[in-house]
């Protein structure tokens, strides 16, 4: 029997519906979910690595955006699993 579902989401439209479709699984299977959204270092690397002279932003600032919006993102699973009554843990890797 399933207990946990591992249900990755980026906040994206897409991410939205697969994380509809993954609440409702867990609520049938009575399934916890565990919910992990990834910021991925390419976007802050790549801004340092930049080779054409143009001054990057404040790696701060854009790394500061990508945490928030990963937050925001496992926040609004999160709601949505509470809403279905399923059990969820959350993280931002």
């Amino acid at each position: 029997m399933i207990s946990s579902i591992l249900l990755p989401t980026d906040g994206s439209p897409a991410a939205g519906v697969a994380e509809r479709f993954g609440v409702s699984l867990a609520a049938q299977l009575k399934a916890r979910v565990l919910g992990l959204s990834v910021i991925e270092e390419r976007f802050t690397r790549g801004l340092q690595e930049d080779g054409l002279g143009v001054t990057p932003p404040p790696l701060d600032a854009v790394s500061s955006y990508l945490k928030s919006r990963a937050d925001a993102a496992c926040r609004r699973l999160a709601e949505r699993a509470r809403a279905e009554g399923v059990e969820i843990t959350g993280e931002t890797a």
